[in-house]
C-alpha cells in the first residue's frame, strides 16, 4: 500500500464510554444552538455513485480492477458494505449529529464545473516547476489564466478586482458560493505565505525555513500501465527523487514535497512561533491579554495555544472522515485524468455508464482544453501527471482532510492573535528568489494590504493546495470546502473551550467569509 494511503477507521475510534467522548459530546451540544444556522443541514452526495452502475465516477483506488479505470463491481460492493458497517452509530452520535451539513455535494463528473476543475489541475501540473514569482511573465501561466478566465462561472477560483483571472490569481484561495465571497485578501503579496518564509525557533533550535524538495521535472503515473497498476493497489515502481539542495518554498513542486511530510499541525505551530517572535499582540479581549502585553504570557497560556492546535486538528480529522468515506466517496483527480485518457483514446464507451441505461460524457471544455493538449505533448498520454510516485492517497478526495485541519488550526490561531494587523507593520514582506536559495524583499505595491488574517488563509491554502492541486492529489473544491468545514469545527470547539477558562472574556475572529464571529464566556 502506498505510503500516504489510509483505510476506513473502525468504529469506536473515540470510545463511547470514555471521558473524552463525554466531554466532546457535551462541548458540541453546548454550542449547537449558536451554530445551528451553519451546521443544521446534513451532507448531500452528488449522486454519481448511484447514477453510474460502472462506478467510474466514484472512488475505487486500491480495489480490484477489471481493466484500466474499471473497478471490479463485486470488489466495490464488498468495500461499500464494509464502509457502511464500520462507519456507523458512534461516529454519528459523537460528531456528525452536530457537525454535518457544512459541505455541499462536489461537482458531478459530467458537469462543466467538474471539467473546469480538471482543466485547472492540468495547468497546475504544467506549471509545477515554474517559480510563483515568474507567473506574471511566464507564457504557460498567461495561457492558463486566459483559458480559466474564459470558463466563466464554471471556474470557482479567485479573480482580480475587474473580474478577470490573471497569472497573479492562479491557484490561490478564492470561492464564491451563495452570494458570498470567501478568503478575501489572499491575492495580495507573494504566493507563499509569510508564515512559511520568515525564520522561527523551536525553543532554542533556529529554523531557517529551507526544506527538502523534489527534483524538478520528475513526474509520475503518466504511462497507462503504471497508472492502472497503482489504481489496482500496486506499489509504485520507483521512489521520489529529491533535490540534493534544500530550498525555500517557491514553486508547486516544493509545496507538494513539503505537504507530503508535514506533521498534522506542525506548520501551524511554527506559524504561532513566527507570530510570537514578530511580537504580534493578542486578540483584543483575550483572557491572556494583560500578561501578554507586558511580555509575560504565562506557561498556561503558551500551553493553551499548543494544546488547542492539537485538539482542533484531532477533532477536524475525526469529523471529516465520516463524509469522506460514508457520503461523498469522490474519486481523486488522477482518476478523473484516467476518465479523460480513456475518452481521448476512443474508449469513452467504457466509462460513465448509467445505471438506468445510456451513458454520459466528460464536458467538451475539458475534451478540447489547451492544457490537456500541452500535457499530452509533454508526457505522451492524457493522464494527469502526479508529483508523488504512488499518486494520491488511497482514500476518497472530498472534502480534503488537510483542508479541514488547516481551516481548524488557522481559526484557532486567530482566536489567540490580533490577526487584523498589517504584516508590513511588523516586518519586511519577503519572497523567495527564483532558485529558492535565498529570500528577498517583496516590492509589490500590495504589500501594505497583507494582514495576518489573509496570510493565515494563504498558509492554509499553500499547504492544502501543495498536497492538492500542485501534487495532483485533490480538486480545488476539496480544499475550499475542507477549509470551511474545519473553520466551523474549530469555532464550535473554541466556544466550548471558552466555557472552561476561568477568566471572563470575549474575542472576535475574522472568518473566511470576511464576517466576524464572537467567542466568549
Amino acid at each position: 500500500m502506498a505510503k500516504n494511503s489510509r483505510t476506513p477507521r473502525a468504529s469506536g475510534h473515540v470510545p463511547a464510554s470514555s471521558r473524552e467522548f463525554d466531554a466532546l459530546r457535551a462541548g458540541v451540544e453546548s454550542v449547537t444552538a449558536g451554530a445551528a444556522g451553519l451546521l443544521s443541514t446534513r451532507h448531500i452526495a452528488n449522486g454519481d455513485e448511484i447514477d453510474y452502475a460502472d462506478k467510474t465516477a466514484t472512488f475505487s483506488k486500491g480495489h480490484a480492477q477489471r481493466g484500466p479505470g474499471l473497478v471490479d463491481l463485486e470488489a466495490f460492493r464488498s468495500f461499500r458494505n464494509a464502509v457502511d458497517a464500520h462507519l456507523g452509530a458512534e461516529w454519528e452520535v459523537g460528531l456528525d449529529a452536530a457537525l454535518s451539513g457544512v459541505v455541499p455535494p462536489p461537482p458531478k463528473a459530467a458537469s462543466r464545473d467538474y471539467a473546469a476543475e480538471l482543466i485547472e489541475l492540468y495547468w497546475a501540473s504544467l506549471l509545477r516547476d515554474r517559480p510563483f514569482s515568474s507567473y506574471e511573465y511566464e507564457v504557460t501561466a498567461i495561457a492558463a489564466a486566459r483559458e480559466l478566465d474564459g470558463l466563466g462561472d464554471a471556474y470557482r477560483g479567485p479573480r482580480d478586482s475587474e473580474g478577470r483571472v490573471t497569472p497573479k490569481t492562479l491557484f490561490r484561495g478564492g470561492l464564491k458560493r451563495g452570494g458570498k465571497s470567501y478568503f478575501p485578501g489572499e491575492a495580495f503579496g507573494p504566493y507563499v505565505s509569510q508564515l512559511l518564509l520568515h525564520p522561527a525557533c523551536m525553543g532554542a533550535q533556529p529554523l531557517d525555513r529551507k526544506f527538502r524538495t523534489y527534483r524538478a521535472g520528475v513526474d509520475y503515473l503518466t504511462e497507462e500501465r503504471d497508472w492502472a497498476w497503482v489504481q489496482n493497489a500496486g506499489l509504485p515502481s520507483e521512489a521520489a527523487q529529491f533535490d540534493p539542495v534544500r530550498r525555500h518554498l517557491r514553486d508547486g513542486r516544493s509545496l507538494a514535497a513539503f505537504a507530503y511530510d508535514d506533521g498534522i499541525f506542525q506548520v501551524y505551530y511554527v506559524a504561532h512561533r513566527v507570530m510570537a517572535e514578530l511580537r504580534l499582540g493578542p486578540n483584543p479581549g483575550s483572557p491572556y491579554s494583560s500578561d501578554w502585553n507586558r511580555g509575560l504570557l504565562p506557561v498556561s497560556g503558551r500551553a493553551d495555544i499548543v494544546g488547542t492546535l492539537n485538539s482542533v486538528a484531532r477533532v477536524a480529522l475525526d469529523a471529516v472522515y465520516l463524509p469522506i468515506w460514508n457520503v461523498h466517496l469522490r474519486h481523486r483527480p488522477e482518476a478523473g485524468g484516467g476518465l479523460l485518457h480513456l475518452a481521448k483514446t476512443h474508449r469513452g464507451s467504457l466509462i460513465l455508464n448509467r445505471a438506468a441505461g445510456g451513458r454520459d460524457e466528460l464536458h467538451d471544455i475539458v475534451m478540447s482544453s489547451p492544457a490537456v493538449k500541452l500535457s499530452y505533448m509533454k508526457h505522451g498520454s492524457y493522464l494527469l501527471s502526479q508529483a508523488y510516485p504512488e499518486g494520491a492517497p488511497s482514500q476518497p478526495s472530498y472534502p480534503s482532510d488537510r483542508g479541514a485541519v488547516a481551516g481548524a488550526c488557522v481559526t484557532a490561531l486567530k482566536f489567540y492573535y490580533d490577526c487584523e494587523r498589517a504584516v508590513s507593520s511588523y516586518t519586511q514582506v519577503i519572497e523567495p528568489s527564483a532558485d529558492g536559495l535565498s529570500l528577498k524583499p517583496y516590492l509589490g505595491f500590495d504589500a501594505a494590504q497583507m494582514t495576518f488574517n489573509s496570510e493565515l488563509g494563504k498558509l492554509a491554502h499553500n499547504v492544502s493546495f501543495g498536497h492538492g492541486m500542485h501534487a495532483g492529489a485533490n480538486w480545488r473544491s476539496d480544499v475550499e470546502e475542507g477549509l470551511l468545514f474545519g473553520e466551523a469545527i474549530a469555532i464550535a470547539w473554541l466556544k466550548s473551550h471558552a466555557q472552561t477558562l476561568r477568566e471572563r472574556f470575549s474575542v472576535k475572529i475574522r472568518k473566511f467569509d470576511g464576517e466576524l464571529e464572537t467567542i466568549g464566556n
